[in-house]
């Protein structure tokens, strides 16, 4: 996958910061996006390790829907 590929679509990647959080970033397509994004497989795998992760928290969801990774 290359830059040009995403460009006005929705893009979903994933980052971690130095205290090890963990960022879910959707660009829908535009903005800018680190080069090592683009190893689709390691994106895919780390999405995957995030969907599977236990829910912690007390948040409330205000989504008439579950809401997906890809909305």
């Amino acid at each position: 996958m290359k830059r040009k590929d995403v460009v006005g679509r929705e893009f979903d990647r994933f980052a971690i910061d130095e205290d090890e959080h963990v960022g879910h970033f959707s660009t829908a397509g535009y903005g800018a996006t680190p080069k090592n994004v683009f190893d689709e497989p390691a994106q895919e795998s780390i999405e995957q390790q995030v969907l599977a992760l236990p829910l912690i928290t007390v948040a409330e969801v205000i989504r008439p829907d579950s809401g997906k990774i890809d909305d």
